[in-house]
This record gives C-alpha cells, structure tokens and sequence, in this order.
C-alpha cells in the first residue's frame, strides 16, 4: 500500500524526542558527510535488530535456557550485565518481505520484543538473496559487536557493552540456524536468480571465513566469540564448522549459471572476491575467473545510474585485487558521466525518480567505493557531496528510513551530544509512524518523487533493506572492512 509521505510538526517531534534543540537552530543546522556516516550506522543496527530478533518475519526459534545462560556469561562482567529479552523471535529462516506495521499495542516495557511484532504474512520460499543477504547482514554486525575497543572485552576492556556483545551472540546462533536450515532444507529456498546464487556465495563464504578468525589486531578483538558459540552450539571445533559451510559454498558455487547482465557481472565479480578470500586452495582460479568476468564488464555499456554504480563497483573491486590502474581507470571514466547525471539541488538523477532500496545499496556501495580507493582519479569532494546529497534526500527526506527510535533509547556510553549523529529530527519515532500502534524503524522498501513530493512504499523486502543496512556498515571501513583482498 502507497501513501503520501507527509511532513510531521518539527516541533512536536522535538517535543517527542526531547532533543532540547529550537526550531531555529534545527533549520539551521548542516548535513553533513559524518551525520550521513552515523545515521548510516544506526539505520543499519534498527534495520536488522527489528527484522532478525522481532519482527517474527519468517521461521522461528528459541535457544534453551542453558545455551542462553552461558551466553550471557561469556559476555558479562563486573561493569554490566547482558539480560535477554522477553519473547524474541529468532529467525532461522527469514520469509522475503512483509509490513513493518506493529500489531501489538506497547505494554511500555522496551525488553519484551512481542510489543514489537509485524503484521503476519503467509510462509512462502525464501529466494536466494534473502537468505544471502540477511546472512550476509548478520555476520557482519558480529563482527561490529566484537569490537573490544567499541564494546569492550569482558573482564579485560571495561566498557559496558554486555548487552551489545549479548546481541553479536544472537546473531551468531541466527546465523548458524539459518546457514544449517540451508543445508538440510534446500526444498524451501529459491535460489532460481543469479545475482541471488552470488549473493548467497559471498555471504557463505564470510561466514565460513570468519570462523577461522581466532583474534585481530585491526580492529581490536582479542578472542572469536561468535567461534567460541558455534562450537559450544554444533559440537564440533569452529575449523570443521568453516569447512563444511565451506563446502556448501563449492557446491553452490558449481551450480551457478553464468552471468551476462551488469548487475549480475558485478554482483559475480564481487561475491567471488568474497569466496576466493576464503577458499585459499582454489583462489588462483577464481581471481582468473573475476578478471574474466571483468574484462566482459568493461565491454557492456550502462544505460541508468544504478547500472553505472553497478559498474564502477566491480570494476574498482577488481583493481583492489589485482593492482591494476587499467580498472581504476575505467572506474574513473565511468563515474564522470555518473556524477554529470546527479541533480544536486534536488537530491536525486536526472531522469531516474524511482529507488528501491537495493538501488540504494548500490549507489550508496559505488560512492563509498570511490571515496575509499579512486582518490586521485575522481573529484573527492565532488564524491562525498554526492553522497551526503543523496542520504539525505533518500533516507531522510523522502522517508525511506520510516522511523527512529528517540535519542533516549541509546546506551548512555554510545551516546553523542549531537544528535543528528543517530537519527534525523525529520523521522519520526516509530509509536508515531503510522497505524494503530506505529511502524518499525526499517527501510521502506521503495521511495518515489511525484508531482515533487515524495512518496514511498510502507512495506518491507528482506534482500534489499539488508543489502541497503550492509553497505551502510561498510561505511565505517576502519571497523568492518566490506572489502576483502586476496593475497
């Protein structure tokens, strides 16, 4: 169901949030690129908290008491103590999409996740990019949560994240149901799509990959958690785990038709990238395959900026990987008549009205490709503007974030002075979104400008909201590195 996305009061929300800020100083204030990198950050979290943990959208499961005991153990200390919530419904088969509309009426209490459930929607295959993409999504905010600078290590960083290294285990057992749900179920996944198959690929093979991780200097993490779990959950060591996700990703790998299209080249290129980083025996013979699949690439033409950003992505990912200027520099020439296509008044490109948030994740993945690797070949600032411009018209403006929880909500020791640094003041909280009892603050799943006003679509797709919440982490390329390289 479409509906007009209206302006609410600002000062009403400013009242609703108790942001402490005039009206004055709220329209003054600057957009600029660390609030699209920050927002970015706590978009992502919501998006896929409210999904894997709440909304109750797919097959569900509920770890026994035991598990949850020693969990809450391995990440408590002294400075605080993780407490698992009432009533979550842990996913370990995600459905495609559905309406993010809260049925429940809130009881007030923010632990007992049931205030939090969606509207039902019937069980049907989960397609491949689904499953990829949310698996993708997950072993990524594991790694997030097992930051030690960021969250701290029990007993040994005093910071008091318990909770947050509570909530990377649950991804970890998520991920793992949902990766042996795969392999013991194949009959209620569709993987008929290729960019789906590829997408599924690369998600695998992280998963497989960081298994093997036992700590890292860059980020700081000091012990695997999300390995130590894994293999307290399956019984056997976190090695023979990564070997049999891995071999799941080989004979996936097998079965996958050959790409023709951009999209699917370039989701080709990039998802082997992730596999061959994580399977060192066959590397030489999938980098020969990237750079094949490149050199087709660079022979299509791009008739729409999301194929261009498809394009200059793949093309960047296989001069990372290969050291080759050649690919930068088609990246480069590709991205002049990208940024001659962006309207910076209005927010958007020329001709192109329509966004549906797998769009989004590749304009957004494009732009961070370019500010993190092509400097010198394009115009940085040029770059960052682009993207700054675009956020904020996209998931602000236009609503595609459709709400956000207050300030308030924020662990105290996360929290910033600024508060456009977690959510814009235009959204609204979720009780206040829409419906009865509000909607949840995820991405809608399309945003479009009509007879100049923005109109977006209040449901929700699985594959893109996570795609979307994926390259809004990779962001931060300091602390997650959405960018492999092959040795």
């Amino acid at each position: 169901m479409k509906r007009t996305f209206l302006s609410f009061s600002i000062k009403k929300f400013l009242i609703t949030l108790g942001l402490g800020i005039s009206l004055t100083s709220l329209l003054a204030a600057e957009f600029k690129f660390v609030h699209a990198l920050e927002e970015a950050y706590w978009y992502s979290r919501y998006n896929l908290g409210s999904l894997v943990m709440k909304s109750n959208l797919g097959e569900t499961f509920k770890p026994g008491p035991e598990m949850v005991e020693a969990m809450v153990k391995m990440v408590s200390d002294e400075w605080s103590t993780a407490v698992p919530a009432k009533n979550a419904a842990l996913l370990k088969r995600v459905f495609n999409g559905g309406n993010p509309s809260y049925i429940n009426a809130s009881n007030n209490i923010d632990n007992d996740f049931n205030n939090f459930r969606w509207a039902p929607v019937e069980s049907s295959k989960t397609s491949a990019a689904a499953f990829g993409w949310v698996l993708m999504k997950e072993i990524e905010w594991v790694k997030q949560f097992n930051i030690d600078f960021h969250f701290g290590d029990p007993m040994r960083v005093n910071i008091p994240g318990a909770q947050e290294r509570f909530a990377g285990l649950v991804l970890c057992a998520e991920s793992l149901m949902q990766l042996k749900e795969y392999q013991e179920n194949e009959d209620l996944f569709d993987f008929s799509n290729i960019v789906g198959q590829y997408v599924a690929l690369k998600a695998i093979a992280n998963f497989s990959q960081y298994l093997t991780v036992k700590n890292s200097f860059r980020p700081f993490m000091r012990e695997n958690r999300c390995a130590l779990l894994a293999s307290m959950m399956l019984g056997k060591t976190a090695e023979e785990i990564s070997e049999s996700f891995l071999q799941t990703a080989k004979s996936l790998y097998q079965k996958i038709d050959r790409p023709t299209t951009i999209p699917e080249l370039s989701e080709a290129i990039q998802s082997l990238i992730w596999y061959a980083y994580a399977n060192q025996a066959d590397r030489m013979a999938i980098k020969t395959q990237i750079i094949a699949y490149g050199q087709e690439l660079a022979g299509l033409k791009a008739s729409n900026p999301v194929d261009q950003a498809h394009m200059i992505r793949a093309l960047i990912e296989i001069g990372r990987v290969t050291d080759s200027p050649r690919y930068m520099k088609l990246a480069a020439r590709q991205y002049s008549e990208f940024a001659t296509s962006f309207n910076s008044e209005k927010g958007i490109f020329n001709g192109f009205f329509t966004y549906n948030t797998s769009d989004v994740a590749v304009l957004i993945g494009a732009l961070n490709s370019l500010k993190l690797f092509v400097a010198g070949r394009v115009d940085q600032e040029q770059v960052e503007n682009i993207l700054v411009k675009f956020f904020d018209t996209i998931l602000n403006q236009a609503g595609m974030q459709i709400s956000a929880p207050p300030v308030e909500k924020i662990p105290p020791y996360e929290r910033r002075d600024d508060s456009m640094l977690h959510r814009h003041p235009s959204l609204p909280v979720p009780a206040l979104a829409g419906g009865e009892f509000g909607i949840a603050p995820v991405f809608a799943s399309e945003v479009s400008m009509k007879s100049g006003h923005w109109e977006r679509v209040n449901s929700f797709d699985s594959a893109g909201a996570m795609q979307l919440a994926s390259e809004f982490l990779w962001l931060h390329h300091a602390e997650v590195n959405g960018f492999p390289n092959i040795p």
